[in-house]
């Protein structure tokens, strides 16, 4: 018999010889896994559809990524256009992305079929800037109820149940999708949290006229058909699709009948008190649970458990059947059970308006208040309240406070053309010396943006606004190198180090700055008066304390801010960066506006909003240069939530779709010289300014910009003045300026130098 101290060489011998073999078998073992990898990469996320938009051929694991010019993407897109059509796909690592070209393509997806491209895609690395999957951040077991209750939908948990809930209101065409919104967004959280939703023990009930589902799409999650059941135990209640409450009154009854005869065995060994105990445990307790639920009910069905409460007061009291029980009910101060769920609704009603109530329905009540006086002050009805999603709410949030603080009183023409005199003098202070424009243009739509958000102008010198743009152009600079790990990248990547970090940083150096303004808007405000947006939005979140629901909050705030000055302040300069550039590099265009501009206004008055349509040239102009500068060549994502057909072919949900905005200003079959700069695009055969259907450098459908026409107006007023008081043109002994563009999630030209001499 062998000792342990002799066994153990013995297994080591072993496990060596073992991992011998192992290594020497490494390399059929590596190859068999790595054929092993590519296989699964195959089958899981290459295998396309025949009628799946066509595309380049992806490498195993990365897609086309190396494909992808992160100088110029747009470039590629146009490159791939040309091989494979207008519906062209496109893969990021394993995400599926569909690139539409071509006004027809982009016409079909985002005005014919708008409602289908309405969402955004989640994108992990922008939470880097701030940007989560809702309008503020999610964590914990809270994610999925916030999810839910941004997409307008209300949400209660009960131990291991989660349950959802949609009022449609008589919006039959939204409330399906709203619907199918929060289940994909709850199953794209159960994804991350890595979760999984069974299916076969998710139910759906529709409350809906004309019977179950009456033609409504049905409810998925995850891919999987949610099947509508005939009826749902909820909490113990058994709710039908009319809510005629029929099984439950029923099985309400029974149930109690069936307690009432094992409590009927006890009487002999029990006095009146401890019977009292025991029946109210076992019977009268189930007649009042969830009994406001039987309000309206037919009095034959209220009657069916009130026969079960005559019951109990016979064997309570040891009536015999033939006497009536209501003068006991009343010595016993029992409701009758009509009265009892009457009392149990206003009881909730009346703690519910007092904030005494369940959280779940002080939330969704209200105190209808008459418009006319009633006999009875005391007559109050309630409403049902509803959200709508987040992003829908900071939208609308953004074009009312736009339009009421800055086009009241044509307050905001009024600003915009103090801007354009502080800028021409900026320009006549280089007494026609070469300079680059752009920095000065920057600052000068950064003001306007600045005396919206923080009811004030920067000096063009003063120290905190010029880190503000600066900030905000160096994160726009590292959004467009980082741009293939921002399209391919899980929820993984902005955890690790990288250049990618970066973009926390920038943003982290943004959010404080604009945390110590908003800190500043808190102790100087005044509640009557807003004086910009920061103040309009102030008041809003003290309107929304104690609401979870709500989306006004300070994170939004900054969020909010940062978007108005990326947006409103690059594409406004680079625009009119751009239009200076044409100018110069096309004295003959310029001459006739200049002759244009002199007849219409002088040389003196400040042009205006209402004379646009008596400087068609001129506006035909400015709409081509923004035609030709292209500055968002790719729009900003969408994601479908269902199958959707677009030209002959089929994109499958949960799809990433680009609209190539670029290719719908250059779509050959709707210009005449689409690669030219040609103002004679916008004008009749009378010189009259005419609009094109496929001029959308403002995007359409769901996700339109808006402040599109604040933007108008500003590149009419900027560059009509500065045209009104300058001749540009080419620096003698400089060399022609070069049309090269630069891709910085907007497109700008190559650094160049003019001069600005005074007309």
């Amino acid at each position: 018999m062998e000792t342990p101290m002799a066994v153990i060489p013995a297994s080591i011998s072993y496990l060596w010889a073992q991992a011998s073999y192992c290594w020497n078998n490494i390399t059929p073992l590596l190859i068999s896994l790595l054929l092993l990898a590519l296989l699964l990469d195959y089958v899981m996320f290459r295998k396309r559809s025949s009628r799946f938009p066509p595309g380049p051929t992806p490498l195993p694991f990365l897609g086309n990524l190396l494909q992808f010019d992160i100088r110029n993407p747009h470039t590629t897109v146009q490159h791939l256009a040309k091989r494979y059509g207008n519906v062209i796909s496109f893969q990021a690592g394993r995400n599926n992305i569909v690139i539409l070209n071509g006004f027809t393509a982009v016409k079909e997806a985002l005005i014919e079929k708008k409602d289908e491209f309405a969402d955004r895609p989640y994108v992990p690395l922008l939470s880097l800037a701030g940007y989560s999957k809702n309008c503020e951040e999610t964590q914990g077991s809270q994610g999925r109820f916030q999810l839910v209750r941004r997409e307008g939908l209300g949400c209660h948990q009960y131990a291991d149940d989660t349950q959802l809930y949609l009022m449609l209101g008589g919006r039959s065409g939204s409330g399906p999708d709203d619907l199918n919104q929060a289940l994909h967004a709850v199953a794209g959280w159960l994804r991350l949290s890595r979760l999984k939703l069974n299916p076969a023990k998710t139910e759906v009930l529709c409350l809906v006229k004309g019977g179950p589902w009456a033609g409504l799409p049905l409810p998925s999650f995850d891919g999987a058909p949610l099947v509508p059941s005939s009826a749902v135990r909820s909490l113990g209640v058994l709710l039908d699709p009319s809510l005629t409450m029929e099984a439950q009154v029923a099985a309400t009854a029974k149930s109690a009948f069936f307690h009432l005869r094992l409590v009927r065995q006890l009487v002999p060994f029990l006095d009146r008190t401890d019977l009292a105990t025991v029946i109210h445990a076992t019977v009268t307790s189930r007649l009042d649970y969830c009994n406001a639920l039987y309000m309206g009910l037919p009095l034959g069905q209220i009657w069916r458990l009130q026969l079960v409460q005559n019951a109990v007061v016979r064997l309570l009291m040891g009536l015999p059947k033939w006497e009536h029980v209501r003068p006991t009910l009343a010595a016993l101060h029992w409701l009758p059970m009509a009265y009892r769920i009457l009392f149990k609704v206003l009881v909730l009603t009346f703690k519910a308006l007092n904030g005494l109530g369940p959280t779940y329905l002080r939330d969704h009540l209200s105190p209808y208040v008459p418009q006319r006086a009633l006999r009875s002050g005391a007559q109050n009805r309630i409403l049902m309240a509803r959200n709508s999603t987040g992003w829908k709410e900071m939208r609308r949030f953004c074009v009312s406070t736009l339009r009421d603080i800055g086009m009241r009183n044509k307050t905001l023409e009024k600003m915009i053309s103090e801007e354009a005199r502080h800028l021409c003098s900026k320009f006549k202070s280089q007494e026609g010396a070469p300079f680059d424009p752009e920095s000065l243009l920057h600052n000068t739509s950064g003001n306007i943006i600045s005396a919206l958000t923080f009811g004030d102008h920067f000096d063009y010198n003063d120290a905190t606004f010029l880190k503000l743009m600066h900030l905000t152009k160096d994160i726009l600079k590292s959004f467009s190198t980082n741009m293939p790990q921002i399209v391919g990248a899980g929820s993984w990547f902005s955890y690790i180090p990288g250049p990618h970090q970066k973009i926390k940083k920038l943003y982290n150096d943004v959010s404080a700055i604009l945390r110590e303004i908003v800190m500043k808007h808190k102790e100087t405000r005044d509640p009557t008066f807003a004086r910009d947006l920061i103040d309009t939005f102030l008041k809003e979140m003290e309107k929304a304390k104690g609401n979870p629901k709500s989306s006004f909050n300070e994170h939004n705030l900054i969020k909010t801010i940062f978007d108005l000055f990326a947006a409103g302040t690059e594409t406004t300069a680079s625009t009119i960066l751009w239009g200076l550039l044409k100018m110069v590099l096309y004295p003959e265009v310029q001459k006739q506006v200049h002759e244009e501009i002199e007849e219409v206004l002088g040389k003196e008055r400040p042009p205006l909003m209402e004379d646009q349509p008596n400087l068609p040239y001129t506006n035909a102009v400015i709409h081509e240069i923004q035609r030709c500068a292209d500055i968002v060549p790719i729009a900003f994502p969408y994601i479908i939530h269902q199958n959707v057909q677009i030209d002959k072919f089929n994109i499958p949900k949960e799809t990433v779709v680009f609209n190539h905005v670029s290719s719908v200003l250059k779509d050959e079959t709707m210009w005449e010289k689409p690669h030219q700069f040609y103002p004679e695009h916008f004008l009749d055969a009378n010189g009259q300014f005419i609009k094109r259907e496929a001029f959308l450098p403002f995007s359409t459908g769901r996700h339109a910009c808006p402040g599109e026409q604040m933007a108008r107006m500003e590149l009419f007023i900027f560059f009509t003045s500065l045209l009104q008081r300058f001749t540009f043109c080419i620096p003698e002994n400089h060399p022609r300026p070069s049309e090269d563009r630069l891709f910085a999630l907007t497109v700008t030209p190559a650094p160049f130098q003019i001069c600005a001499i005074p007309r």
